[in-house]
C-alpha cells in the first residue's frame, strides 16, 4: 500500500526524470518528538529532485531528513561517488514488493573517490 502527502500519483508528482542507480543509503531523520533516528537502505533511483530508498524502516511521510548516498562505479578504475542532502518524506509504500519511502532531496555530491 502506497501512502502519500498528496491525492496524486507519485509519478505525476515527479518534477524531474529519474534514473535507476543502486547505491546504499544511510539516513537519519526527526521524529515528531525532535528526536533523531538512523536507518539504512538501497537506492533504487535517483534524480534531481529525490529518490526512492528501499528499506524496512521507513520514516513517516513529511519528516525531516538527511540522505546520504554512496554509489559504486566503474570507470577505468574502481571508485564511489557519495552523494548528501536534506529533504523531507513524500511518500511510504509498505507490504509491496520493495517497501521503503520516496523522498525529496537536494543532494550535492560530496566526494569521488577511488584508487588512481
Amino acid at each position: 500500500m502506497e501512502q502519500s502527502s498528496g491525492g496524486t500519483n507519485v509519478n505525476e508528482r515527479r518534477q524531474s526524470a529519474r534514473y535507476e542507480l543502486q547505491g546504499v543509503a544511510q539516513f537519519r531523520w526527526r521524529a515528531s518528538d525532535g528526536n533523531w533516528h538512523d536507518g539504512v537502505g538501497t537506492t533504487s533511483n535517483i534524480g534531481r529532485g529525490g529518490a526512492f530508498i528501499a528499506t524496512q524502516s521507513a520514516p513517516p511521510i513529511a519528516s525531516y531528513l538527511h540522505v546520504e548516498v554512496t554509489i559504486p562505479v566503474s570507470w577505468a578504475v574502481e571508485a564511489e561517488v557519495r552523494l548528501s542532502g536534506f529533504g523531507d518524506v513524500r511518500h511510504v509504500t509498505t507490504g509491496e514488493v520493495e517497501p521503503g519511502f520516496g523522498a525529496f532531496v537536494l543532494f550535492r555530491t560530496d566526494s569521488v573517490s577511488g584508487a588512481a
